[in-house]
């Protein structure tokens, strides 16, 4: 690595080394995904209505809306989540933390390019083109055949270019998703390598409270948070029942059996987001506890010499040694506050606020659970 890749944390020469998203086709997409989605879904909404003079089901039925504004947040928190994946890396890389184990210096530049090429591999095209399938296989059902999505007798032009705005941009929406799931799924099995391929050196008094890694953190929490989304519809879905009791407004009148699948494959992938963070944490915690029991024998040996002080003052004399003792007293002083504080090294690659957004969502997720369970119990009884 050359010396001036790691002077500043924002150095260009790191950044252009990562770039999780070069197709121009996806950038432009996440570029602009703020704009599109609700405008289309707007226009198809106008669109509708001038046609038949009723606002369709995108509007009135309360899992459609709730399931538009997941979709939109799902690449909110996701396009957040890789557009801060070359800073918090650099942030990492930069504090010198990392020593190659096959002693290259541009290991870090080449993990960078790795996952640059990862986040980029054909594999996206995969899953996105899998999520689209699975989508049109859906509308080919819901239409009564594949023939139908592009057959307008049926149902009238108007309606078949109604149909149009609803499966032409869903199928998109559903393809870069598949590309946001693989880029992020890249990111963490990358993050995972990175014990193996480096000797980490936490440094427990590092000012972010988390021994250097609240980079991994971050990352892991905003990770959980992009899983974590699809649990809006899950939420809906196991608490809409109730809200009629406060409320007059019907809520949508979907088949049970479809509505508890659709909550239980929303809390499905938000549990497997939560496990990938999760485990990421405690992958890290584990390199960090093993540090901390070398810190330990550093301590046992720092109280020694503390006690070997204090039995030195206690058995010289005030007199002859005065200038001698209150050295040995400072001294006492300062080993006692490096005592202390390396005593309560935190072992965890999270600081408070991280922790608190763990623990938040870890809680907002088993309570779906649980809610899921009661509602499946109380049909099979």
């Amino acid at each position: 690595m050359n010396p001036t890749d790691s002077d500043p944390v924002e150095n260009p020469l790191y950044l252009a080394k990562l770039k999780v998203t070069r197709s121009p086709y996806e950038r432009l997409f996440f570029d602009n995904y703020l704009i599109v989605i609700p405008v289309i879904y707007f226009f198809r909404g106008i669109f509708f209505y001038l046609t038949v003079k009723r606002f369709p089901d995108d509007f009135t039925d309360g899992i459609k809306i709730i399931v538009e504004i997941s979709v939109l947040l799902f690449f909110v928190f996701s396009d957040r989540f890789l557009r801060s994946i070359a800073h918090e890396l650099v942030v990492l890389f930069g504090d010198r933390l990392l020593t190659p184990k096959d002693g290259d210096e541009a290991s870090d530049s080449r993990f960078l390019r790795e996952i640059d090429l990862q986040c980029n591999a054909v594999h996206r095209f995969w899953i996105g083109g899998i999520m689209s399938a699975i989508l049109m296989v859906y509308y080919a059902v819901s239409l009564d055949g594949l023939i139908n999505i592009f057959n307008p007798e049926p149902y009238g032009i108007l309606i078949f270019i109604y149909n149009q705005l609803n499966i032409i941009p869903n199928t998109i929406y559903a393809y870069f998703l598949g590309v946001s799931f693989w880029k992020i799924f890249a990111v963490s099995m990358m993050l995972r390598r990175l014990p193996q391929r480096f000797d980490i050196q936490v440094r427990f008094d590092h000012p972010d409270d988390a021994g250097g890694l609240l980079p991994i953190g971050t990352l892991a929490l905003r990770m959980i948070y992009v899983f974590l989304i699809p649990t809006m519809i899950s939420v809906f879905i196991l608490v809409g029942p109730r809200l009629q009791v406060f409320s007059e407004v019907s809520l949508p009148a979907t088949d049970r059996p479809v509505v508890l699948n659709m909550a239980a494959v929303a809390l499905f992938v938000s549990i497997l987001g939560s496990v990938m963070g999760l485990e990421l944490i405690f992958r890290f915690h584990k390199v960090m506890k093993t540090q901390y029991s070398e810190l330990i024998k550093g301590l046992h040996s720092l109280s020694g010499e503390i006690l070997e002080l204090r039995k030195n003052i206690i058995f010289s004399s005030t007199v002859q040694d005065s200038e001698t003792l209150k050295q040995a007293a400072e001294k006492i002083d300062v080993l006692n506050q490096i005592y202390q504080k390396q005593k309560l090294a935190n072992c965890w690659p999270v600081n408070r606020q991280i922790l608190t957004g763990l623990l938040a969502s870890q809680t907002f997720l088993f309570s779906q659970l649980i809610a899921l369970w009661n509602i499946v119990s109380g049909i099979l009884s």
